[in-house]
């Protein structure tokens, strides 16, 4: 029977369909190492066997390299003596299998190397050791399990910085076997961190209400003050803003919110009823400049209330002539008013109304020399998203299908694709 930790664990990250590494027999294993192993580390073989979480945090297994299927193996990780006695220079440590070495239980992508310390007697009390690529040693004084669980949380709160690891519940762990049989068939099953990738690359070093700008040739303009350069005006006017989206599926919108993968299928999708929905309403000036105005509506008779995030975030990306995006996370305001604040939640009897900023110097200048959201010869396609683990847990609580990598987000664009 598996311990909190454990269960814990299953409920943010969902085992494979295929294990490897699992072993059959603990006991021989024991014998074999001269050591037993931590409980919460079999019971997670046992769950999940070795595997990858985001192609990042990679689980060792400690079968013989021979049977394990080509997964990542302790043996390996493990600093050991030499048969010569010689001591492996700079290492602060005991060698395996002196008591208090220590024994490799996996790695991150980025070279860390993760280990158990050995010095306790029991090996349920053995805790995480990390080694960076620079060599540097970190005690975290909390178990494997744990030290995963943690990994998956907030990023501000994980043990080592990872930018490449999604976070629960977006996080998935595949096992070599699985992996292998996906590629064999075709897919790549770890394309779903491509959006996560983007996200890193475009925010990487910006301040609040900064910008990044994709070009049509997929090259990235990063403007931290969020100010860019003017938009030029359309040459001629076009004969409906929806051509915004690029002249074809997914382009230049696609990259601003996800390096070409979002198509106008994929906002449907996402805007579907039945699940929540998020619509944008349209754009309009304002007192306070110009806007996009947006609203979030549960799309179930009957449901409880959905709260989100406080204080609730925003992506827009607004797309131009010349297939130019731009993406910026905005906070929205009310629709009641200026000053008038938001409160996040989603009421089954109504929709949730907001207004969403857009930065002047995204438009277009029009005949008269100004900027206006609400031009209709622009040719603007206004595009919002939500990223939110309460969507997902409102997706899941209902039964609401949700594409596979997108359970927690809300998109949606004007002109409706």
């Amino acid at each position: 029977m598996a311990g909190p930790l454990l269960r814990s664990l299953t409920a943010v990250l969902v085992p494979p369909h295929e294990r490897a590494g699992e072993p059959s027999d603990w006991d021989a294993l024991s014998e074999a190492w001269g050591t037993g192993f931590p409980a919460d580390y079999r019971e997670f073989l046992a769950v999940y066997g070795a595997g990858a979480i985001d192609d990042y945090l990679f689980v060792a297994t400690p079968v013989d390299p021979a049977e394990d299927g080509g997964a990542l193996t302790v043996r390996r990780r493990t600093p050991a003596a030499e048969p010569s006695g010689r001591r492996r220079a700079g290492w602060p440590y005991p060698l395996w299998p002196e008591r208090g070495a220590l024994l490799g239980w996996g790695a991150t992508a980025d070279a860390a190397e993760l280990y158990w310390d050995t010095s306790a007697a029991d090996p349920d009390a053995w805790t995480v050791v990390s080694r960076s690529r620079e060599g540097t040693f970190t005690r975290h004084g909390c178990g494997m399990a744990e030290f995963i669980l943690r990994m998956l949380g907030p990023r501000a709160e994980r043990p080592l910085e990872s930018p490449r690891l999604y976070g629960a519940p977006r996080s998935r762990f595949l096992g070599p076997v699985e992996e292998r049989l996906l590629r064999k068939a075709g897919t790549d099953p770890w394309e779903y961190l491509e959006e996560l990738y983007a996200a890193n690359e475009a925010a990487e070093g910006l301040p609040d209400g900064g910008l990044v700008l994709f070009e049509p040739d997929g090259t990235t303009v990063a403007v931290p003050d969020g100010t860019p350069p003017a938009c030029p005006t359309p040459r001629t006017p076009t004969s409906r803003p929806g051509r915004g989206l690029g002249g074809g599926p997914g382009r230049g919108l696609g990259r601003g919110l996800g390096r070409g993968r979002l198509t106008p299928e994929r906002i449907a999708a996402l805007s579907a009823p039945g699940a929540p929905a998020l619509t944008v309403l349209g754009p309009r000036d304002t007192e306070d400049g110009p806007a996009v105005a947006v609203s979030i509506a549960l799309g179930m008779v009957g449901a409880p209330d959905l709260a989100l995030s406080a204080p609730l975030r925003m992506q827009l990306t607004v797309l131009g002539p010349g297939a130019r995006a731009a993406s910026t996370t905005v906070d929205p305001r009310s629709a009641g008013g200026a000053g008038m604040p938001v409160v996040p939640v989603v009421r089954g009897d109504a929709p949730l109304v907001l207004e969403v900023s857009v930065p002047p110097a995204l438009l277009p200048v029009g005949p008269d020399g100004k900027r206006r959201a609400s031009d209709t010869n622009s040719g603007l396609t206004f595009a919002v998203r939500i990223t939110d683990p309460a969507v997902g847990e409102f997706r899941a609580a209902h039964g609401v299908p949700a594409e596979p990598g997108s359970e927690d987000v809300l998109l949606g664009a004007w002109p409706s694709p």
